[in-house]
């Protein structure tokens, strides 16, 4: 059998280990090593895990060891989240081994086995005819079950009173066969109707559309609150799916995924995962592993699910892209725009970055050409927009007053309360001082 070599990542975060370390595949694991999965090798004098980055059936280096045995029954990694942890190391200046890392949820370590996959033993009529004697009552009535409701699991049939004894007697006879299927969950009602576009939205949704078609492609949909950016979202995703790709929407906050989720299940119709930092280990580990095996055609979450197992991504959304969660603070000090900006081009899918106040970066960009700009500057059904008074705090302490409050902000609070209404003040100041008294220098 012609030799097999593997480059393997060493699970150390440490400078003096982070490079590709080359291992010899044994015979008896060359049908069974994969790009992307975790390993546990010989390294100096004692056995560390690490992940197969590369496999080559030649090498120039000269005495090298043997694979120890494989962690995980599967690849953790397809080739593009590999090369995206790649891309990471150099851009980030971390270890190859922390941006690996930074991709497995909480709770699933390399070290750490997959969750066992939600398949069950589903049961078939064979095709040969069954005849039962008078005391095989019970195989018969099993049968009679099974046939009409074939691929019926075992738990479908124990609840029907059918018993595992009875089906490896139907088994051996050759009247059934059984396999292991993935059991996927209900798909959601489309309970909630899509509404007629404004001839603005028709407009930026047809030019988005053409995008989808050109393949990566980085778009920024500037649009003033309630203008509409979320039907958008949606109709976009809802050609994706259709085309049989995947969709990746990421929000800023936690506290927006829940309602989120139930929003976008029943307005496309399809299983939504959700993925963010509120959810127990356990929790992440079973989402991961669906999402890696294909059952959710929707992925929504904040900033961790960028990193999301999606295997055809078609479509990443991110909403508020302006905001500052969306930045990781330990190493490696990733933002999730420019991970996902790394995803579409490898994907080669469409990321769309929305917001009614776009980052000055992404803006820039967008002006200079970088990136597709789409505008909404009417809300939707043309509700008025506020005004705003844009008051120089500057001017007020020219004037004397030393206070907080500018002297137009009392007085339309002195007006609102005369006529009985509410005022929402909303304080967006660190600090305790309300100025800085300036000491003159001393000559």
């Amino acid at each position: 059998m012609q030799p097999l070599y593997a480059g393997i990542v060493i699970n150390k975060k440490i400078e003096a280990t982070d490079r590709i370390f080359t291992y010899i595949v044994p015979e008896n694991m060359q049908q069974q090593i994969k790009l992307g999965m975790a390993v546990k090798v010989p390294f100096a004098h004692s056995v560390q895990e690490g992940v197969v980055v590369e496999l080559s059936d030649s090498t120039d280096v000269a005495g090298l060891k043997e694979i120890r045995s494989v962690i995980s029954p599967q690849p953790l990694f397809d080739e593009k989240m590999l090369e995206l942890s790649a891309l990471m190391a150099e851009y980030y200046m971390c270890t190859r081994a922390a941006a690996i890392g930074a991709m497995l949820p909480a709770g699933l370590s390399l070290t750490g086995k997959l969750p066992q996959s939600k398949s069950v033993i589903c049961y078939y009529p064979a095709e040969k005819s069954a005849e039962f004697s008078g005391r095989e009552k019970k195989q018969q009535q099993a049968f009679e079950y099974i046939l009409k409701n074939s691929g019926c699991s075992f738990f479908e049939l124990q609840k029907a009173g059918i018993s595992s004894a009875v089906l490896k007697r139907l088994q051996e006879k050759g009247f059934i066969f059984s396999r292991r299927e993935r059991k996927y969950t209900e798909t959601a009602a489309k309970d909630i109707q899509e509404v007629a576009l404004s001839d603005e939205q028709q407009q930026v949704f047809a030019g988005l559309c053409n995008l989808l078609k050109q393949g990566q492609q980085i778009a920024l949909l500037h649009g003033v609150t309630g203008s509409g950016k979320t039907e958008i979202y949606l109709r976009l995703a809802e050609r994706v799916i259709k085309d049989g790709k995947q969709v990746l929407i990421l929000v800023p906050e936690i506290a927006l995924t829940p309602q989120m989720v139930d929003f976008v299940s029943r307005r496309l119709a399809v299983r939504v995962a959700v993925m963010h930092s509120a959810m127990t280990n356990v929790e992440r580990r079973s989402t991961w592993q669906e999402i890696s095996e294909g059952e959710y055609p929707v992925v929504l979450g904040a900033r961790s699910a960028v990193f999301a197992p999606l295997h055809d991504l078609g479509l990443i959304i991110m909403d508020e892209e302006q905001e500052g969660s969306y930045k990781q603070d330990n190493v490696p000090r990733f933002h999730a725009r420019e991970i996902a900006s790394k995803r579409a081009e490898l994907s080669d899918a469409l990321l769309l970055l929305g917001s009614a106040t776009p980052s000055l970066e992404s803006y820039y960009k967008a002006q200079n050409g970088e990136y597709h700009l789409f505008t909404l500057t009417h809300r939707f059904h043309q509700p008025l927009l506020p005004l705003v008074h844009i008051v120089d705090m500057r001017a007020e302490l020219d004037a004397g007053n030393r206070s907080m409050f500018s002297d137009l902000l009392r007085e339309k609070i002195a007006e609102r309360l005369e006529n009985k209404e509410q005022v929402l003040l909303l304080l967006n100041r660190r600090g305790y001082y309300t100025s800085i008294p300036v000491v003159p220098a001393v000559l």
